[in-house]
């Protein structure tokens, strides 16, 4: 196969482009001095000049003509390189050793380095070590397993008499007495299943004292390489340097195609060698099989993804394959595959790797994995996760955690922050600990921001919920590997609106009194007050349109967010009174919170219109003993509402300290609600706290009526806040923008990556009433194009409320707007927005390389594991793949007698017609 390359200074597009500007220009002058020259000459003689221009400006694209020619039967050799963030990364904290042995590698400085050879002596015994422990750990008495483990340790002794030799006679004295000579003793003879155990112990404990000394030795070789580095060694310096600036992909790209190794060119000698990216495109993406192989298209499209795939690019590459591997095997008999796996084996998304590898290499295909990077975590700090409430109200404080990932030298001071733009909601100095997963919790308040927002609205639209965007983050250090991932952002819906809460009880109790002002001390909350019954001076329900009056007609009533129903007797109410208090939970969806006590006025609703809202049924048993504690259930263990500290298993300590009721009514939660809190009763558990969904709505029961002794000792601390949680539990959420005929609610501020959006809307006529009988549909907005329309279906419990999911979208921002049938599209002004975030996988907060991963890919296909300056080891390794070669040879075109002769002979006929038309 001949193929035309150029290899000059100029690209072939440039160089043609060069030719044909000075041709064009040529002809112009040739024309103008030879006006008088006979007709066909006019044509022929300003061609020619051209040609011989336009060759001679091609010679400097340097056109080689590549032969290639296939001798024998070629193996196929399939490299797959990571393409994901973390190969972006660099590894400054690697040792010394390792650095000095890849530059070696790469070409940077020359084969001589000092202590290299105690260095690869001591990887040795550490690889032997760690194979035999990986043995040791799955060993379970069995008597095959039996032979193979002290076959093993026979082996490992082996290793390790066999490089001892690169280490002082004090050294090698002291390995062989405290290490070699005890295994040897051990496995000296026949092991019976007895001595098999003792061997294993005795084995499980030298071997840390091997570790040791790998770790000692490696430190006085690192030390030595210092002192090398110290003692003016420039050529040594420069590598480490150009080392420490060299991400991961990088050094792959010259490892691959560049510097002394050159690795394609020597696998292609040998086998038929294709390149993949192993990123989030299309399987199948080539990266470049020739000599100009190079990351740099890959860079220009800022195509490193956001996650690592090590399963899916090569199953299903490799699957396309297969069946032009069938007919290839058809004529040429069977072919044998090798998958060059190059990465840092931080795998976080798709299907395992390790059942892939499986059944790959069932089928003949084993891996080659060369892990990249270093193996040890570098110093770094890292947020991976933040958890916080999706919805807050203005005037509440956010609190939330940040939990990061501490590998940072213990001692070194940094700040953790909460921001808008330019403007820290909080802040604290922190010490590192060198920890894996760390807490740190925050709380600040966003009221403040929210009436910064409220002055930046549209004329005629008024926004309940702003969706504002924080970033959590890590002030970086000088000494961290890597600042890309010391933040995150945070997105909230903060609820701007007031809310209105009616409470109503039989009598003027503990329970009610004190549930009133812990809403009432708070400024967003409207409270109405109705305490009405025989034991107070209120006999009858005082009905109207003032404060602390019940409602008199249903649509004043619907204005509530809120209802808390404590003993009060269904007598006060007449039956539309009672519908329309179901109705509220139904069809507004209005939050109910019923008070029960041992008055059993709740009792008398069995048979009324508000026995359907009521979560529970009565049980005729009483307690005989006094409650010992409250208990969160799993379910209630889920609920933020219920969340009085931040980690699970701290706030089910907590509900434990809280106050129990001394008396509780003994209930049966009914088969569509979940409890929430129970009482400890000596070995028993009763229902506290039970919830269920009714309709459009939500209930709330509570089994006793002494959550005021809470307060003890504490005031309103807890008391107020599990008030505040519960209602907002209990409570519709609202609208987050409405206008005079729409309101849009499009859920929490952002969705994970796969999810649909919430889009409900509420319609109003022109009337102010309710309109169920339009067409509606929502647009979806990015960047100021639609990119999705999604009809909205009419509720059929809630009159003009329409609502659908829409279908899973890109990670990005989009706003919606509404269609509707009927109406002109500048009337219905709110808009709703939310962000679908790209995936979350962690990718650049682990830094070191997943070894085990890549070990058990590579055994579990029959295949091998290499490290980064192993690499010169796979043309060695594949050497049997393949049962022929490739023959390449070049015709240098620009350098060769042809292509000038074409130039003199092009000007020589020029120069014959000129002189036979007598211009000369």
């Amino acid at each position: 196969m001949t193929s035309l390359r150029f290899v000059g200074d100029l690209s072939p597009w440039w160089g043609l482009g060069l030719a044909i500007l000075v041709a064009i220009v040529a002809w112009r002058f040739y024309h103008r001095e030879n006006s008088e020259i006979p007709g066909h000459l006019k044509v022929i003689l300003p061609l020619l000049r051209c040609l011989a221009i336009v060759l001679g400006i091609l010679i400097l694209t340097g056109p080689v003509l590549h032969h290639q020619e296939t001798i024998g039967e070629l193996g196929k050799v399939k490299i797959f390189v990571d393409a994901s963030n973390s190969m972006t990364q660099t590894d400054r904290h690697m040792s010394l050793v390792r650095k000095l042995r890849i530059a070696e590698q790469l070409g940077w400085i020359s084969r001589e380095v000092p202590a290299q050879p105690k260095a690869e002596a001591l990887q040795n015994i550490s690889d032997a070590r760690v194979k035999l422990m990986q043995k040791m750990e799955s060993f379970n008495g069995d008597e095959q397993e039996s032979t193979q483990i002290t076959n093993g340790i026979n082996e490992f002794i082996d290793v390790v008499e066999t490089e001892m030799v690169h280490f002082s006679a004090e050294e090698k004295n002291n390995v062989s007495t405290e290490i070699v000579d005890v295994m040897k003793e051990k496995v000296s003879g026949p092991v019976n299943k007895d001595q098999i155990q003792q061997l294993v112990s005795v084995t499980r404990k030298t071997l840390p004292r091997v570790q040791e000394f790998e770790s000692a030795a490696l430190q006085r070789i690192e030390s030595e390489l210092q002192v090398t580095l110290g003692s003016g060694n420039e050529s040594i310096a420069a590598a480490v340097d150009l080392f420490d600036r060299s991400p991961r992909w990088r050094r792959v790209e010259l490892g691959l195609a560049d510097g002394r190794l050159n690795l394609l060119e020597k696998l292609r000698e040998r086998h038929d060698v294709e390149v993949f990216f192993v990123h989030q495109e299309e399987p199948g993406s080539t990266a470049g099989l020739s000599q100009d192989f190079s990351f740099k298209s890959f860079l220009d499209r800022d195509n490193f993804t956001q996650a690592t795939n090590l399963s899916s690019r090569v199953s299903e590459t490799l699957g396309a394959s297969e069946e032009d591997s069938d007919r290839d095997e058809e004529n040429s008999g069977e072919e044998k595959t090798a998958i060059v796996l190059i990465t840092d084996g931080q795998h976080n998304d798709g299907p395992s790797p390790i059942q892939t590898a499986r059944r790959l290499g069932s089928q003949g295909k084993a891996y080659y994995n060369v892990a990249i990077g270093a193996v040890k975590p570098a110093l770094d700090l890292a947020v991976v996760k933040l958890e916080h409430p999706q919805f807050v109200f203005a005037k509440d404080e956010v609190r939330g955690s940040m939990i990061i990932r501490d590998s940072m030298t213990p001692g070194i001071p940094f700040v953790a922050q909460v921001k808008h733009e330019d403007t820290v909601l909080w802040q604290d100095q922190l010490i590192a600990q060198n920890v894996k997963d760390r807490r740190i919790d925050f709380e600040f308040k966003v009221d403040e921001l929210v009436d910064e927002l409220e002055t930046q609205l549209a004329d005629n639209v008024e926004k309940h919920t702003h969706q504002i965007t924080l970033e959590a983050s890590i002030t970086p250090l000088a000494e961290e590997s890597e600042s890309t991932n010391n933040g995150r952002e945070m997105r909230l819906s903060v609820i701007a609106q007031g809310y209105k809460v009616l409470i109503m009880d039989g009598r003027s109790r503990w329970e009610s009194r004190f549930i009133r002002n812990a809403f009432e001390r708070d400024e967003q909350w409207e409270v109405d007050t109705i305490i009405a019954g025989e034991t107070t001076g209120q006999k009858t329900l005082p009905r109207g349109e003032e404060k602390n009056q019940f409602p008199i007609d249903r649509n004043q009533l619907f204005g509530y967010d809120l209802i808390i129903f404590g003993e009060v007797d269904p007598e006060l109410f007449e039956k539309k009174e009672l519908e329309w208090l179901r109705e509220f939970v139904e069809i507004r969806g209005g939050g109910m919170i019923f008070i029960d006590g041992l008055r059993g006025k709740l009792r008398q609703l069995d048979g009324t219109e508000l026995e359907a809202l009521l979560p529970v049924s009565k049980v005729e048993t009483s307690l005989t003993q006094l409650p010992d504690s409250l208990e969160l259930t799993p379910q209630g263990m889920e609920k933020t509402a219920l969340a009085l500290a931040m980690d699970k298993q701290e706030n089910q300590e907590f509900w434990a300290t809280l106050p129990p009721p001394h008396t509780i009514v003994p209930i049966e939660p009914t088969p569509d609600s979940e409890t929430l809190v129970q009482v400890v009763v000596g070995e028993d558990r009763k229902p506290a706290i039970v919830s269920k969904f009714y309709g459009a709505g939500k209930v709330v029961y509570l089994a006793f009526d002494e959550s005021w002794r809470w307060r003890y000792k504490t005031a309103d601390l807890w008391h107020q806040r599990a008030w505040h949680q519960l209602a907002k539990f209990a409570m519709p959420q609202p609208y987050s923008a409405s206008d005079e005929f729409v309101s849009i609610d499009t859920g929490p501020a952002s969705y994970e990556h796969g999810e649909k959006p919430s889009i409900r809307i509420q319609l109003n006529g022109l009337d102010g009433k309710p309109n169920a009988e339009a067409t509606v549909d929502a647009l979806i907005w990015k960047n100021g194009k639609v990119v999705s329309s999604v009809n909205l279906i009419p509720d059929a419990t809630v009159p003009g409320v329409y609502r659908s999911l829409a279908d899973p979208l890109p990670s990005g921002d989009y706003e919606v707007s509404i269609r509707a049938s009927g109406y002109n599209e500048s009337v219905l002004k709110s808009r709703g927005q939310f962000t679908v975030l790209p995936v979350d996988s962690g990718e650049m907060s682990e830094t070191a390389v997943n070894e085990t991963l890549l070990n058990q890919m590579a055994e579990e296909s029959g295949g091998k594991y290499l490290r980064e300056e192993d690499l010169a080891e796979l043309p060695v390794m594949l050497e049997t793949l393949s049962h022929g070669r490739v023959v390449e040879s070049e015709t240098l075109l620009w350098q060769s007698y042809w292509w000038l002769g074409a130039i003199v002979l092009l000007l020589s006929i020029e120069w014959v017609l000129r002189k036979r038309a007598g211009l000369l």
